[in-house]
C-alpha cells in the first residue's frame, strides 16, 4: 500500500504566473503615473518661470527702464530659451497705456504666456524734487570801513 503523498507546501505554477501578471500591470501603471507627473512638474516649472519673467518685464516698463514701444521677439539677456514681445496701446486718458507682454519658451513655440497691465508713462510722472518758486532772492552784503 502506498501512502498518499504528503501535501507539499509552496505555490503552484498558476499562482506564480497570476502574481507576476498582477505585478507587471501595477508596474506599468506606476511607470505611466511617473511619466505624467514628471511632465506636469516640468510644465509647472516653466509656468512659474514665465510668471517671473512677465512680472519682471512689466516692472521694467512701469519703472521706465524699458521704453513704451511695441517690441516683437526680443531675447532675455539671462534666459536664452525665452523670448518676449510687447504691444503698447494708448488709453483714453493721457499718458496711460495698456501694455501686453508675452513670453515664449522658444524650444516649444506653442508654450507662451501673456499678461496685460495699465501703465502710466514714466516720462510724464512727477519727480521728488521740490517745486521751484517764481521769485528768487539774492542777498548782498555791504561792508563798511
Amino acid at each position: 500500500m502506498r501512502h498518499l503523498a504528503a501535501a507539499r507546501s509552496g505555490f503552484s505554477l498558476l499562482e506564480v504566473v497570476l502574481a507576476s501578471a498582477i505585478f507587471l500591470v501595477a508596474l506599468v501603471g506606476l511607470t505611466q503615473l511617473l511619466s505624467v507627473s514628471s511632465r506636469q512638474a516640468i510644465e509647472s516649472q516653466r509656468m512659474n518661470r514665465a510668471a517671473q519673467l512677465l512680472q519682471s518685464k512689466l516692472s521694467e516698463v512701469a519703472a521706465g527702464v524699458e521704453p513704451l514701444i511695441s517690441t516683437s521677439e526680443a531675447a532675455f539677456e539671462d534666459e536664452p530659451d525665452w523670448v518676449w514681445s510687447m504691444t503698447v496701446e494708448p488709453e483714453s486718458e493721457p499718458s496711460l497705456y495698456r501694455v501686453k507682454v508675452t513670453v515664449t519658451f522658444s524650444p516649444e513655440p506653442s508654450s507662451s504666456w501673456s499678461a496685460t497691465q495699465l501703465v502710466l508713462d514714466p516720462a510724464q510722472r512727477g519727480g521728488i524734487e521740490s517745486p521751484s518758486s517764481g521769485s528768487s532772492s539774492t542777498t548782498s552784503s555791504q561792508g563798511g570801513p
